[in-house]
């Protein structure tokens, strides 16, 4: 059982690395430039879907 949460744990994170952009994209937020950037904006990302809150510096994309 052990063996299957590792291998479902790594297709997560697959999935993940995939279509982080995709899901920048679909919140509205932009995309990163380096990887530093894309570091702290995945902080504040997953800030604010797991808790809800709007951290500072975190700016939506105005549809066009």
């Amino acid at each position: 059982m052990l063996d299957s949460a590792t291998n479902y744990g790594d297709l997560i994170e697959s999935a993940f690395d995939l279509y982080r952009f995709s899901l920048y994209q679909a919140l509205r937020f932009p995309l990163p430039k380096t990887i530093a950037e894309e570091e702290a904006l995945g902080l504040k990302i997953t800030e604010y879907l797991y808790r809800g809150t709007y951290p500072p510096g975190l700016d939506f994309i105005p549809d066009c």
